[in-house]
């Protein structure tokens, strides 16, 4: 407000303070040569205009009805305040509807409708329409050309412009496969979105699909489709499942050189190298009298990722007591707990000890374990400390059967005719 003179100015009406809404307000001027006037300035250059909003916060439930004229607003405005609006004045009404209920599945749109009448001849009737969004869900897996799940594999929901999203509650989209390859997103704001897969070390993109038709945009296009990229679009409560990624592996673990086993005596020389690790954690030895049935033995620190070769030994000691023949299998274990134990088996075979053979081994406790030896007149049973806990005679048979149900779980040796020695491990 101006003028061409000076002097103060001051609005007066009810006040929040009252509990009135809306009430009669009027503007006064002080010029200092006219003295004050009401309402209107009779002093050139003058604008007289008023603005009044209202903020009205609705806290009553809506519940799964989308009409419910039992709780709807009252009057914000009524006859009452005396609202006279001069022409160019404006007023704004404005409310709030809050939602503190979850809403039914099939509500999908909430309509507010207002009406305004006055004194004109053309009285104003509006609505407005919500619509209302469920969240929505997303899921997939990635696997391996051979249909291996692969864990801890980095997914993010992503915008057009490569930021991770926010669901319903503010929280980042963003997931690690777990055992079984498979990722998820809940609580999806609908909309439009990229699904971008980072690749584990040793992994490259093969493939990358929406492979389910579950939903009503499941034909997004995506021309490139090893990417590590796909793109999907959601609507209010819709389950889009079946979003796959697909890796091949571009380079082994561990690129084995050899392994290698021999006689030393009556122990087992255990050998092997590498020529690059790449997230190699440990590797894994195991004994066996048949070849068939192992036993682990050792654990072995693997050097992690390295380009440059490794070697890696280990003492199998008195391993001739087992058997004139005893089998070695090695296995070399990533830090996600890839096993790769495609590894040739080696053999040892003890020279100069007599033929003979204790199967099974290992045994269960109670179960019966055979002897195959030439004239097997005694055979003693020693605990690991020394002391002797069973003693068994044979009349200088080649075949001779103990029984393992008074020894209890653990590893024992076998003295054959107090000169042959063998293990045995009962379970």
């Amino acid at each position: 407000f101006g003028g061409d003179n000076a002097g103060t100015g001051s609005v007066s009406g009810s006040s929040a303070a009252s509990g009135i809404a809306l009430g009669t307000y009027n503007f006064e001027w002080n010029d200092s040569t006219n003295g004050p006037n009401i309402g209107t300035c009779g002093q050139d250059n003058v604008v007289v205009s008023s603005s009044f909003t209202i903020d009205y916060e609705y806290e009553e439930f809506i519940r799964s009805q989308t009409t419910d004229a039992a709780n709807a607003p009252p009057n914000l405005v009524t006859a009452a305040d005396a609202i006279k609006l001069r022409p160019g004045e404006t007023m704004t009404v404005t409310y709030q509807v809050t939602v503190d209920e979850p809403l039914s599945s099939s509500i999908t749109e909430l309509t507010n409708s207002a009406t305004a009448d006055s004194d004109s001849d053309d009285p104003v009737t509006a609505s407005v329409t919500d619509d209302v969004n469920h969240p929505a869900t997303i899921s997939g897996t990635v696997e391996d050309t051979d249909g291996n799940p692969i864990n801890g594999v980095t997914v993010e929901l992503q915008d057009g412009t490569g930021n991770v999203v926010n669901d319903v509650d503010g929280n980042p989209l963003s997931a690690i496969t777990d055992m079984n390859g498979n990722y998820s997103f809940t609580n999806v704001i609908p909309g439009d979105y990229v699904i971008v897969e980072t690749d584990n070390a040793g992994y490259d993109s093969s493939s990358d699909s929406d492979n389910v038709n579950d939903g009503v945009n499941d034909t997004d296009n995506n021309p490139d489709t090893n990417d590590n990229q796909i793109p999907v679009s959601v609507v209010s409560g819709e389950t889009d499942t079946g979003n796959d990624f697909v890796d091949f592996i571009t380079v082994l673990p561990v690129d084995l050189d050899y392994f290698n086993a021999e006689a030393q005596g009556n122990n087992a020389l255990l050998t092997w190298g590498t020529q690059s690790e790449t997230n190699n954690s440990h590797f894994v030895l195991y004994r066996s009298v048949d070849g068939v049935n192992f036993e682990e033995i050792q654990q072995v620190e693997g050097a992690g990722t390295t380009n440059q070769a490794q070697s890696y030994s280990v003492i199998d000691e008195n391993a001739a007591a087992y058997a004139d023949a005893v089998y070695y299998k090695l296995e070399q274990v990533d830090f996600d707990g890839t096993v790769d134990d495609d590894i040739d088996i080696q053999l040892v075979r003890f020279s100069g000890s007599a033929v003979v053979k204790v199967y099974p081994n290992p045994a269960q406790k109670g179960a019966d374990i055979q002897v195959e030896a030439t004239d097997i007149f005694t055979i003693d049973v020693f605990a690991v400390n020394g002391q002797m806990t069973a003693k068994f005679e044979f009349g200088g048979v080649d075949l001779a059967t103990i029984s393992t149900s008074e020894l209890a779980v653990g590893t024992y040796v076998l003295m054959i005719n107090q000169t042959i020695e063998r293990k045995i491990v009962v379970q």
